[in-house]
This record gives structure tokens, sequence and C-alpha cells, in this order.
């Protein structure tokens, strides 16, 4: 659960800390305000998606977002990352863990752990992207997560056998009895 998101210079907003309880939160405001905004600054800082057009406020060299995140276990994960300059150039994140320091190659396989599942997928499943043809249900990858999750991958292969298997046995009994 993401239990606090702060901005600095990211789109709408020169400063924003956003404190979250438990719980669903909805964000209830007129269009242009910044909504989109908010959850497009979780991804970046939680998964690295930069939005389409650049985040960093007019006027302003660089954007940060830093997503505070209690994972299952009840440890803080913390993930801060950084756009520079126009081309919008990413720093890698700074990461911590129960306040302990980590590299940020860690945070993959933090989530990963935490979530069993892959990033990507969590991506896709909590923070679909508003404009994304990938984000409709059906391109989520829930069946193949689910099957790896439970270690079925093969599920559908065996499926596919058996309904053959049984063609093959439906058009051998229609043979035999036709003798």
């Amino acid at each position: 659960m993401i239990t606090r998101l702060e901005l600095t210079n990211w789109r709408n907003y020169e400063h924003a800390d956003l404190v979250l309880g438990p719980g669903t939160t909805f964000v209830v405001a007129s269009n242009g305000v910044g909504k989109t905004s908010l959850v497009e600054a979780a991804r970046w800082a939680l998964f690295a998606r930069v939005p389409n057009a650049s985040p960093i406020r007019v006027g302003a060299d660089s954007a940060t977002a830093l997503v505070e995140l209690t994972l299952p276990d009840g440890r803080v994960l913390c993930v801060t990352r950084e756009l520079k300059g126009s081309s919008a150039r990413a720093s890698a994140p700074r990461v911590t863990l129960a306040a302990e320091a980590l590299p940020a190659t860690a945070l993959e396989s933090i989530l990963a752990d935490a979530y069993q599942c892959t990033p990507q997928f969590l991506e896709r499943i909590t923070m679909p992207a508003a404009h994304d043809e990938n984000s409709a249900p059906t391109s989520l990858g829930l069946r193949e997560h689910l099957s790896a999750l439970y270690g079925i991958n093969t599920l559908d292969e065996a499926i596919a056998r058996l309904d053959q298997a049984i063609k093959k046995n439906a058009n051998e009994i229609k043979a035999l009895k036709a003798d």
C-alpha cells in the first residue's frame, strides 16, 4: 500500500506531500488539476515509466517523485527518482527498505519477492496508463501470472493434448461402431 507520495516540480505541483491512510483513496478534482500526474509520478518512482510528455514543471531543471510503500510483510520501502534537464534524463532510484539504503538494482527483486509477481505485471495491474491499449483487461497478463504463480504454466498445453486425445478416442469409437 502506498502510504506517501511526495513530488517536487512535477507538472502542476511545485511541491506536494500526500500521506495516504489505510483503505481506498479517491482523488476527485476538476479536469486539468493533476489527478493523472499523481498516478504517473507514483508509476515513475516505482517502475521507471516516464510519461509521454516531460513531467518537469515549467521553469524547473528537474523533477522528483518519492513513494513510500508498506509491503505486505509490514516493511516500508521508499523509492525516490529524479528526472533532470529538458531531455528528461533519469537518475537511478534511491531505494531504502526498513530505513536501510540498498542498491538501485535491488528494487525489482524486492517488489517481485513482496508481491510474488514481476514488477511489470504489478505495474500493469495496479497502475495502468490512462491511454495505454496494453492496459485492457485481456492484455494485463493475469492468466500468465496466475499460471506461473501456481506452477501450472503448461496447463493450457495439457488441456490441448487432452482435447486431442478425447477427439481421437471419439473417432476410434465411431470407427469401431461402424464396423
